[in-house]
């Protein structure tokens, strides 16, 4: 994540964010705009329970944008989270992340 914000240019500031209850996601990546916040999964399914943090994080405002990756083959959409394969997120994510 690092390399790509770097390599493309886009700016922003990248963390970890985790909440005392244990609430975390994987990124968080700030930009001028908006917070996008990116949750990776290694399985290759996709659980509504996987993308929680994100949705809560929606719900609190602290993020704008959500994003889940994971092993999968197809995109999805699990309410507010828009949900990747590896490889799609890795061609989407300059883009993501204007």
């Amino acid at each position: 994540m690092r390399l790509e914000c770097s390599h493309t240019a886009v700016g922003g500031e990248l963390s970890y964010y985790r909440t005392a209850a244990g609430v975390e996601v994987d990124f968080i990546w700030q930009g001028p705009e908006r917070a996008v916040g990116i949750e990776v999964k290694a399985g290759s399914a996709w659980r509504r329970g996987d993308g929680a943090a994100l949705r809560e994080l929606l719900e609190r405002r602290v993020i704008q944008t959500a994003v889940a990756v994971y092993g999968g083959e197809h995109a999805a959409k699990d309410g507010a989270v828009r949900v990747l394969p590896v490889t799609a997120f890795l061609e989407k994510l300059p883009v993501l992340l204007r």
